[in-house]
């Protein structure tokens, strides 16, 4: 099985791969930087969205669009995984979902799912997830503007610590998000959701991970996740729980 990473972030690259490694092994994993350079270069994904769905979809459908131009036939059709747009009211309540941002779980929930095929396992996929950094003091901010928050993750980190010099800690709360949709031919979108919860500490600490991770106290530590080991982190964070859905999801459509 081949699935293509709609991801240009060297960061998520990583984490995507040693995700998969854990999850379903023997994968073959290519990313935008392994197609031909004549490939590559039509590669655009701006990210426009005003969530993480609409930008994930992005980069999803600008990869998932070069790779069905050259599979030729439906059963080789690459699938997309990607963020959509988040469950309607009707579905959250169906599945219990709280009032606050911080505090609702997040749901699994899909549209109408495509048949499977005979040859499920020779079609390549598409994967791609959009993620952000939630601090609840700022009204969620940064949110899907994350990686735009400032130039660098140290910039980006201050930023924060600064905007938080005068909020104790019991009231610095904040979650990583993570979304994803699979889909193929651009329909029949199945989403994919995945947080964690916890606060925002008083510095950076660690040289681990990458973004936020070195300001971000998960529940039930007292490291940041640039303190903690990477296995530590990688099936626990928003995107290792998104990921584990979609690969549980992929398991069972190439399975039957």
């Amino acid at each position: 099985m081949i699935v293509y990473l709609a991801t240009e972030n060297p960061g998520k690259v990583h984490e995507m791969k040693r995700i998969f490694d854990i999850r379903m092994p023997g994968v073959q994993l290519k990313c935008v930087a392994d197609l031909p350079a004549e490939i590559r270069s039509s590669y655009k994904a701006d990210e426009t969205g005003s969530t993480y769905t609409e930008n994930a979809l992005i980069k999803a459908k600008a990869l998932a669009r070069l790779v069905q131009g050259n599979a030729g036939s439906a059963l080789t059709r690459p699938w997309v995984l990607a963020a959509a747009k988040a469950p309607s009211p009707s579905t959250a309540l169906r599945a219990g979902v709280a009032a606050s941002a911080l505090t609702r779980p997040w749901v699994l929930a899909a549209a109408k799912a495509p048949s499977v095929a005979a040859s499920a396992l020779t079609r390549p996929w598409v994967l791609a997830e959009d993620s952000g950094f939630e601090v609840a003091a700022l009204g969620n901010a940064p949110g899907v503007y994350s990686a735009r928050y400032a130039l660098t993750d140290k910039e980006r980190c201050e930023k924060i610590l600064t905007s938080l010099a005068a909020i104790p800690g019991a009231k610095r709360a904040a979650q990583f998000v993570a979304c994803a949709v699979v889909m193929q031919d651009e329909s029949n979108p199945i989403y994919f959701f995945g947080r964690h919860r916890g606060l925002v500490a008083a510095s950076r600490r660690g040289e681990l991970g990458f973004g936020y991770d070195p300001i971000f106290v998960p529940e039930g530590e007292t490291r940041t996740w640039g303190e903690v080991p990477e296995d530590t982190k990688l099936m626990v964070s928003h995107r290792g729980r998104a990921l584990e859905l979609a690969i549980q999801y992929m398991i069972a459509r190439t399975s039957r």
